[in-house]
């Protein structure tokens, strides 16, 4: 990995917008030759059931008919939600990234990969915080890492963001690759959450959680 690569992993997460990975998904739905990705989705308790994410409606006295409605409506859409995920996507919960073994094993098998995605919910907090150990563990596999990553992933896992880059992920992740000897780390702009809102009714966008 090159200084700069280093330096982008300290300054903040690098982001791949919905569009590019949209295009990357479609090219592989239609069968042509496209980087080898994967998908790896963060998401905890708001993964395959969701029960504390939708919560229950209330029928409460004091409360009007549309609201009641509204509620329905809503826990319902986050429940669909929680039971969906990308193609190909791998849920990996954000709480496994905070054990040391699992990330190496995990980064171990994905080393020959040219682009991986990680989306939490809204990719806020844990898709950059799990970015940041898997960036962290690539820098210290090709020795140009010192003592930055153990920084970088201080700074993600307090919530600090100094900054953050969008990289043209689609033209750079096989050259990015072949220069730096590991996958292209990136996070989705918006989450599972602006995926779902944009793509779900969009054939092989959204699939059920396993």
């Amino acid at each position: 990995m090159s200084s700069s690569s280093v330096s982008h992993a300290l300054s903040g997460p690098a982001y791949i917008e919905q569009e590019e990975l949209l295009a990357i998904l479609h090219a592989r739905r239609r069968g042509e030759r496209s980087i080898k990705l994967q998908i790896l989705d963060v998401r905890d308790d708001d993964y395959t059931g969701g029960e504390r994410m939708g919560g229950c409606v209330e029928l409460m006295e004091t409360r009007e008919k549309e609201e009641i409605i509204f509620d329905f409506f809503s826990s319902l859409y986050f429940r669909q939600m929680a039971v969906a995920k990308l193609p190909g996507a791998i849920n990996v919960p954000s709480e496994d990234w905070r054990d040391e073994e699992r990330v190496v094993a995990l980064a171990e098998s994905l080393k020959e990969h040219d682009m991986i995605v990680l989306h939490c919910m809204l990719s806020q907090v844990r898709g950059p915080f799990c970015s940041a150990r898997l960036m962290a563990h690539f820098s210290c596999a090709v020795g140009e890492d010192g003592g930055d990553a153990a920084g970088t992933e201080r700074n993600q896992s307090s919530g600090r963001n100094d900054g953050e880059e969008t990289l043209p992920a689609s033209e750079s992740g096989k050259e990015r690759r072949r220069k730096q000897g590991v996958p292209q780390v990136l996070v989705l702009r918006g989450g599972f959450q602006g995926w779902y809102a944009r793509y779900r009714e969009e054939i092989g966008m959204v699939e059920p959680c396993e």
